[in-house]
C-alpha cells in the first residue's frame, strides 16, 4: 500500500472512524474535565483539587485517544495535561509551591501549540492509505 501523495492533507478516514474526539464519548471524556477547570475559578477555595482532577481525567482521555486512533494534539495534549495534573496535585499535598498563573499559561501555551500541526493539516500521526 502507498501513501496518498498528499499524506497530512488528504481526507483521512481510517482514523477518523475510532477517534473519541469526534465521537458522542467526548461528552464523557472531555466536557466534565472543562467543567471542572472552570469551576476551579468560581470555587476558588477548591481549585486545585479541582484542577487536579480535570487535567488527571482529561490527560488520560487524550492519551487513550492518542492510542487509540493517532490523534496528533492528544498525543501532545495528554502526557502535558497528566503532567499539570501531578503539578496540581502536588499543590494540594503541600509538595509544590505553583501559583496558578504559570499552570494555565502551560496549559494554554501547550495546548495551543498542539494543535499546531492539524491547522497545517496533519490530525493522525498516520497517512490515509490508498
Amino acid at each position: 500500500m502507498e501513501k496518498s501523495p498528499s499524506c497530512g492533507t488528504a481526507p483521512q478516514a481510517p482514523a477518523q472512524g475510532c477517534d473519541l474526539a469526534k465521537s458522542g464519548a467526548r461528552v464523557f471524556l472531555w466536557y466534565p474535565p472543562m467543567a471542572f477547570a472552570l469551576s476551579g475559578f468560581a470555587l476558588w477555595p477548591w481549585r486545585w483539587e479541582l484542577w487536579t482532577t480535570a487535567f488527571l481525567w482529561a490527560g488520560a482521555a487524550c492519551c487513550v485517544n492518542a492510542a487509540k486512533c493517532g490523534r496528533v494534539h492528544c498525543a501532545f495534549t495528554g502526557p502535558l495535561y497528566i503532567g499539570l495534573g501531578l503539578l496540581c496535585g502536588s499543590n494540594v499535598l503541600g509538595w509544590t509551591s505553583v501559583a496558578w498563573p504559570w499552570v494555565w499559561a502551560l496549559a494554554v501555551v501547550g495546548t495551543v501549540a498542539s494543535f499546531v500541526p492539524e491547522w497545517r493539516g496533519r490530525v493522525y500521526w498516520q497517512c490515509c492509505k490508498t
